[in-house]
Formats: C-alpha cells, structure tokens, sequence
C-alpha cells in the first residue's frame, strides 16, 4: 500500500493524499486507487479507470504508522524530512566554513604584522616607530627617516626621549601592545 499527493491542478481533491498501487510511467509517478477498474482492450493492453498522477517527493509506502492527523505515515515523508534537515545543517555548517575561513584570513593578516620584515624588502613608513634589531641581534625602539635610522637612548621626567643613530639594522617589525585587560574589580 502506497499513498501519494495528487498532482494535477483541477482535479477533485487536488493536493489530497490517496492510497493504492504505485507505478511510474514515462518518469510520471502514478497511484492506481483501490477502486480503480482495470479492462482489457487488446493483447497485453490494459486500460485503467482510478489512475492518478502524484507528485514524486509525496510517494511512500504506508507502513501503518500515523501522523498527527492519524493518518499513515509513509516512508517517503520521513526520508524527505530527513533529507530537508540535512540540508539545513550543510547550509549551517557552509556558513560557519564561510565564517571560519574569513576569521583565518583575518587572523593570518594580523600575524603578518608580527613578523620581522627584511629592511631589505620593506622599509616601515618614515617616523613609524617599530622595533628594530641589528646584525649583533640587538633590538630595541627605533624608527627610519629617508633610510636613517635612529633608537631612543633615554626618557627623561617629562616624558621627551633622546634618540642616538642606529646602524647596522637588519630587521623591523610593528610595535605591538598586549590587550588591555580591565580589573574585575575596578581597580
């Protein structure tokens, strides 16, 4: 025992589900009603009375299984459910794939202002101050103005700095601070 829903606009019932036979015909899928009448008119050549054409996704089995308006439950309506949940989760999860990727571009961008650069590929904009190191491996605070570089020597109590020449650098990279962490307490 089969059900269907009824496919053809216009007919009575349209949409209604019905219960018999199941066969597919030219690609159509068909229920033949239980109170269908068959008659031969010719070798091997029936013709059927109570034929109905279904839409394909509504064929299933009933299985005497009942739905909340008692009715049978067939086998295709759960498995197009299942299929329609499935592809509401891969559209979920393409979203956070989607998400995922741009957070790793993004992430990748931000380490690659924490890498030290090669004055010989790049040098920082001219009074960006950056760390710098040199070729003993020495790093400390620096910035560059047209290719001179120069260090901060000292601070004194008014918060002006004193800078001295810088040689010899190899590499630089942005100055980063840690995140600011806020005292639960308000202190």
């Amino acid at each position: 025992m089969y059900r269907g829903k009824l496919k053809n606009i216009g007919q009575e019932g349209d949409g209604e589900w019905v219960y018999g036979d199941h066969c597919k015909i030219t690609g159509k899928h068909y229920i033949i009603l239980e109170s269908a009448d068959c008659e031969c008119i010719g070798e091997d050549v029936w013709e059927i009375q109570g034929m109905v054409e279904v839409t394909p996704k509504s064929v299933g089995q009933a299985i005497g299984r009942k739905d909340d308006d008692d009715a049978d439950y067939p086998i295709g309506d759960k498995v197009a459910e299942y299929i329609a949940e499935l592809e509401t989760q891969l559209s979920k999860a393409k979203a956070l794939i989607r998400h995922a990727d741009d957070k790793h571009a993004e992430l990748q961008a931000e380490l690659a202002k924490l890498q030290w650069v090669s004055v010989e590929d790049r040098l920082p904009e001219d009074t960006a101050h950056v760390c710098i190191v040199n070729k003993k491996l020495q790093t400390t605070h620096g910035w560059q103005t047209n290719g001179k570089w120069r260090f901060v020597m000292c601070w004194d109590d008014q918060g002006f700095f004193f800078s001295g020449d810088a040689s010899n650098i190899t590499h630089w990279k942005p100055i980063t601070l840690p995140n600011r962490c806020e005292n639960p307490e308000g202190e």
